[in-house]
């Protein structure tokens, strides 16, 4: 797959940049849990400098596109977000395009949801021309080259306690039939959201209506491509034969044990898609291929 008109995308996500803050104020929010966990947990298991080398190596393939897939925070404080923004700018200047979506980290509390404070420090639009965007539709989408579309969606929130729910409601489904209907059929369709659409997660990490999120893509084969996060379970599976998209899930990219991303080599023919892991550097783990449908 070795040609000037393949799209290069690379995907990693649940990067979790954090921060202990000892405000008193934050027992007045979920933050406090946030807290505990990082200081007892996440600080320790993290390593945000494996991201840094990335930039070589992407370009040394020529990648195009960056996604993220959520969860750039562990509790949504400016500073967590400023981290993040800081490290994705060298991207950026790179030359390598980020196309940002929060997950439910992003929106920890009620009051980073309601100030959408993710969009001050990323854009809600992949492309300035978008007619909908992510903060105030949740929904957005760019035209890629040779007939392929991204779509990023927006399903997290803020919650309760013991809950990291993301809600795909009618609204988001109202507005995302709205803009594949504007899609031509015939083009390939890459869909970004931080939850995936299948129930394998404990009732309280799961996506509201998930099953709606699913029956609509049945209805738009043209989405070919499922990027997620959420899990921190490194997966790559083809379910076309049950009439749904190939999904790809890095893990968590800057999870000691686990560190992955997926690199995306797409072209009118079909995607190659090679799987790394950290093994004292980033290391080609697998290669797969799969040819479209038709």
């Amino acid at each position: 797959m070795k040609s000037s008109s393949v799209i290069r995308l690379a995907q990693v996500s649940d990067l979790h940049f954090g921060e202990p803050t000892y405000n008193p104020s934050q027992f007045f929010s979920k933050r406090w849990l946030g807290n505990l966990n990082l200081l007892f947990s996440r600080k320790r298991d993290f390593c945000h400098e494996r991201l840094l080398p990335l930039i070589d190596l992407l370009r040394s393939h020529e990648v195009d596109y960056l996604a993220v897939t959520g969860d750039f925070s562990v509790t949504a404080q400016e500073r967590e977000f400023e981290q993040a923004a800081e490290l994705f700018s060298h991207f950026s200047r790179a030359g390598i395009k980020v196309l940002a979506i929060p997950g439910n980290h992003d929106q920890y509390t009620g009051s980073a949801y309601k100030k959408q404070l993710f969009y001050r420090y990323f854009p809600p639009v992949f492309d300035e021309r978008a007619r909908v965007n992510l903060r105030d539709h949740k929904v957005t989408a760019m035209q890629l080259a040779n007939g392929f579309w991204i779509v990023g969606l927006d399903t997290a929130r803020s919650t309760s306690l013991i809950s990291s729910q993301g809600v795909f409601s009618e609204e988001i489904e109202t507005e995302l039939e709205k803009v594949l209907s504007e899609i031509p059929s015939h083009d390939k369709i890459i869909l970004l959201n931080h939850f995936p659409f299948f129930q394998n997660d404990p009732p309280n990490k799961q996506l509201v209506r998930a099953k709606a999120l699913r029956a609509l893509i049945t209805r738009h084969p043209n989405i070919v491509l499922y990027l997620h996060g959420h899990t921190h379970r490194q997966t790559l599976a083809d379910l076309r034969p049950n009439q749904l998209p190939i999904l790809s899930d890095t893990g968590s990219s800057v999870e000691k044990d686990s560190s992955a991303f997926h690199l995306f080599h797409l072209d009118n023919k079909g995607v190659q898609i090679d799987l790394y892991q950290w093994e004292g550097g980033w290391t080609q783990t697998n290669k797969r291929q799969f040819k479209w449908n038709g």
